[in-house]
């Protein structure tokens, strides 16, 4: 292989700032144009490829038509090819020891051929030492599979406690909107559920039946601050100003506050089953107990 005629060509095609600009250049020896010419196994970037197709093609290559020839390619892999080198005996010994050296130095073969020594003692040996090579490679790094999460037992356990917050809540009007992230909030585990609540089926169920929307938040809301004007007997307040203690206007109200701001409220206000309110007298004035 012709290296210096292939680079020749790619600095006539592009231009040598450009290259560098890029992080592709070829001032040194050993370069990654060199490096995608040999025998390897090793992946380039598209930016890489790019380079190469247009300086050595000579129409301008056609992205679809060079994966098309590629595919082309015999899947299977070739025969290991032999080489030859008359001095390998001489000098044999000599990468064997730059090799035990590098092996003191770096855990994996990765880390090895990361090194431009690493990567020119590896390709010697492959070719010229292979057998002893593959007898004296570094361990193989094993991955520590995590162990296998058993979701229907998780789902069981999350759903638990969101029927806990549940119960702790149902009997008290007041506080925030109690929807899907105001559980996953109030839950342990509730990132998980963010997450992966696709495989809790149980969760999903449970959100579907008792995750507040905004129609029952603000009936909730009204019903709240209407009995406890009704506990601090005033509960005659005009709707608009219950509507503004609930921080509800037109635009924000939506069908189920409006019928409770415009029936049910008042209805409640002249209705005779609130026994624990005072009843004005006819003046309109609240009675005053006699001692």
């Amino acid at each position: 292989m012709q290296h210096q005629e292939i680079a020749a060509r790619v600095r006539a095609y592009w231009e040598v700032d450009w290259l560098e600009r890029q992080g592709l250049s070829l001032g040194l020896v050993e370069n990654w144009l060199v490096s995608m010419f040999r025998k390897h196994r090793r992946p380039f970037s598209y930016l890489q490829h790019f380079v190469c197709w247009f300086s050595l093609c000579d129409k301008e290559p056609v992205l679809g038509n060079v994966l098309a020839e590629a595919s082309k390619f015999p899947k299977q892999p070739l025969e290991k090819a032999t080489y030859f080198s008359a001095r390998a005996g001489e000098v044999c010994h000599q990468y064997r020891a730059l090799w035990n050296e590098l092996l003191s130095h770096y855990g994996s073969l990765r880390d090895i051929r990361k090194q431009q020594e690493g990567a020119r003692v590896y390709s010697w040996l492959y070719r010229f030492d292979s057998d002893w090579l593959a007898s004296h490679k570094p361990k193989k790094l094993r991955s520590k599979r995590k162990p296998k999460i058993d979701w229907t037992r998780r789902d069981r356990t999350i759903v638990r406690e969101l029927f806990a917050i549940e119960r702790s809540v149902w009997h008290d009007l007041d506080g925030l909107r109690r929807s899907k992230n105001w559980y996953c909030k109030q839950a342990a585990g509730g990132k998980i559920l963010e997450k992966k609540l696709s495989t809790l089926p149980l969760c999903q169920e449970f959100f579907v039946r008792y995750a507040e929307t905004i129609d029952e938040y603000q009936a909730r809301r009204l019903a709240c601050i209407f009995a406890r004007l009704v506990l601090d007997n005033k509960w005659l307040t005009p709707t608009y100003e219950i509507e503004r203690i609930a921080g509800l206007d037109q635009r924000k109200c939506r069908e189920a506050g409006r019928q409770i701001l415009e029936r049910v409220i008042p209805a409640w206000q002249v209705s005779s089953e609130i026994p624990f309110r005072i009843r004005p007298d006819k003046s309109g004035r609240n009675p005053v107990s006699k001692g």
